[in-house]
């Protein structure tokens, strides 16, 4: 069992990266003390990219679900809608699936990237850089499909596991045991059904969100100028070094979906040094500050929402989000004649 193979002319290898704790909350027992002012738990990604078929063939297949940790996210997956007795049904079957990325495989040459892709002497070579966000009850791989796919076209993607409790258990690396520290996940309300206490709490993830992008793309700077004082935790062999140089860090684009759509729309308009972004199906309840629906976009933007993820105040939020845009710059395109939240329909945005 396996997911979609990628469609572009490479093949994909993936690898992990995780940095040390900045500054630990005051009560790790507590939930919420994980959005604490100050609290740092440093970064943890998946970075995937373009790497050779003939290398490839000495490396492992990533699985959607590390081994180490299928039954934790399964049990955690079930627990959360109320079907934990399907946890072990799904551990054993996800067990073998395969996302179609290698483990820690060498980063393709230049020489070979140059050929497949037909670029010349004033091509920049540089691969065009990706940051992604997942949505809620996510990690760092449960993207792969998408993510491998745009690796298979050249591209390198980075895909964030957030720590601000919206992702399923994910860890840290205690900085006084040295040993493995996971994180649970805040289990709320998402749709119109919750309260003003929640609603305030979700936006304090999002803003803890954007300061974790942004915090993975002043990473992927040092990747790029000096990769060879990069700790990296875990117990990767793909050696950072080969990518120096490599990346495009001057013209990142931002990705994400749902709660990771509201935290691309978050980082577009906080962090300059993203110069476009892709939101898919925008989760607009976190994004509460009136600063952001008056402002608008001020980058190229893409936003797809999709059949039946939306709500009526969801909708509205977004209307309201619309309504900042400058009439001159956007569109709204309805796929039916006749507005209906059970079709689809995509905006787009662009400068």
């Amino acid at each position: 069992m396996g997911l979609p193979k990628p469609s572009g002319p490479f093949v994909v290898g993936c690898a992990d990266i995780m940095t040390k704790v900045v500054q630990m909350p005051t009560n790790l027992t507590c939930p919420s003390s994980v959005l604490e002012k100050g609290v740092d738990f440093g970064m943890f990604a998946r970075i995937y990219y373009p790497t050779e078929d003939e290398s490839s063939k000495h490396y492992k297949e990533a699985k959607i679900l590390p081994d180490e940790q299928t039954s934790l996210y399964a049990s955690s997956m079930f627990s959360i809608f109320k079907l934990k007795w399907l946890s072990g049904l799904a551990s054993f079957a996800l067990r073998g699936a395969l996302q179609h990325s290698f483990i820690d495989a060498p980063l393709i040459p230049q020489s070979k990237y140059d050929k497949t892709l037909g670029l010349d002497d004033e091509t920049n070579k540089k691969f065009p850089l990706v940051v992604f966000s997942h949505g809620l009850i996510g990690f760092r791989h449960i993207y792969s499909t998408f993510c491998s796919d745009l690796a298979s076209h050249g591209y390198v993607v980075a895909s964030v596991e957030h720590r601000d409790g919206s992702a399923l258990p994910t860890y840290f690396m205690d900085p006084e045991t040295n040993k493995a520290t996971s994180l649970p996940y805040m289990d709320h309300p998402t749709t119109e059904n919750a309260d003003e206490e929640i609603i305030q709490m979700r936006n304090k993830q999002v803003n803890r969100r954007a300061e974790e992008v942004s915090k993975l793309l002043d990473l992927l700077h040092v990747v790029n100028k000096e990769p060879e004082i990069i700790e990296n935790l875990f117990p990767s062999t793909f050696d950072l070094k080969t990518l120096k140089g490599r990346l495009d860090v001057e013209e990142p684009l931002i990705i994400g979906h749902s709660f990771g759509g509201a935290t691309t729309l978050n980082s577009i308009n906080k962090d300059d040094r993203f110069k476009c972004a892709i939101v898919l199906d925008p989760w607009f309840l976190p994004l509460t500050e009136d600063e952001f629906y008056e402002s608008g976009l001020k980058k190229p933007t893409f936003t797809i929402f999709t059949e039946r993820f939306n709500w009526n105040k969801n909708i509205q939020r977004c209307q309201r989000f619309l309504d900042g845009l400058p009439k001159d710059l956007s569109s709204v395109n309805f796929l039916s004649d006749e507005y209906d939240l059970h079709k689809d329909f995509s905006i787009g945005y662009s400068m």
